[in-house]
């Protein structure tokens, strides 16, 4: 029993040797029976059989699994790509991801929201209950639909810690900026999250400005709406 079992592991052994030969360029499949036992075979196995195919011993990737890696490849390092050039270059940078799942790097100081007929003129967004974010303060937004097109949810992180959930129906601001391909121009419904990349340069500069500058150039939608600024970023207008 024991000389049969060993000569079973060197038969397969040497089998599986062989089907391992460069000039063999079958598949190599890994068949194992009921009772445990192991053999490769250039052929699908029995039936009754656990059947693994071997393919990456000489086969070479399909088509197909060489888009699916490239495009999951390309998705993780956009992210470290466009933090690295923030790093770098000591600039502002946002990316958005798209339903589509298209990424765009745009700059920041670029970014503007449009909403029921106002235009904001610096990084803020207007919501549709009159909040105006301002982007500069933030990490990230994700942006969630609701089930049967009841909405969007979309969750503000800022960079102090701050959270807020809103829910929103149509209709949805509009945001804009410029990217490598030309100006960019989406509802928020399109947009799955928005992550910003060294927005605190930019803060920085506009703290620096004369105060009188400051308020003309990034509150405009604020003060047009006689509105109260916080200290997370978010305004709403006063009572």
């Amino acid at each position: 029993m024991f000389n049969t079992l060993r000569l079973t592991t060197i038969i397969n052994t040497i089998l599986l040797l062989l089907l391992l030969s460069p000039t063999l360029q079958a598949r190599v499949y890994k068949c194992e029976n009921g009772s445990g036992v192991i053999r490769f075979s250039d052929e699908h196995c029995a039936k009754g059989e656990k059947s693994t195919r071997m393919g990456w011993l000489n086969d070479k990737p399909s088509k197909q699994s060489k888009a699916r890696q490239y495009k999951k490849t390309q998705a993780v390092s956009q992210e470290t790509r466009t933090q690295q050039k923030a790093k770098k270059t000591n600039e502002a940078y946002v990316l958005l991801s798209l339903r589509t799942t298209t990424k765009l790097e745009l700059e920041t100081n670029s970014l503007r929201s449009h909403f029921s007929g106002e235009r904001t003129d610096a990084p803020e967004l207007i919501l549709p209950d009159g909040v105006v974010v301002d982007l500069l303060r933030v990490r990230k937004i994700t942006i969630d639909k609701l089930p049967r097109k009841s909405g969007l949810q979309v969750s503000i992180f800022m960079d102090d810690g701050y959270q807020a959930v809103k829910t929103f129906k149509k209709p949805y601001p509009v945001i804009t900026g410029a990217a490598k391909i030309g100006r960019f121009s989406k509802s928020l419904a399109d947009i799955k999250q928005i992550e910003f990349f060294n927005s605190k340069k930019l803060l920085k500069i506009r703290q620096l400005q004369p105060k009188q500058q400051v308020v003309k150039q990034v509150l405009p939608v604020i003060s047009k709406k006689k509105s109260l600024t916080s200290s997370t970023g978010l305004s709403t207008p006063s009572s």
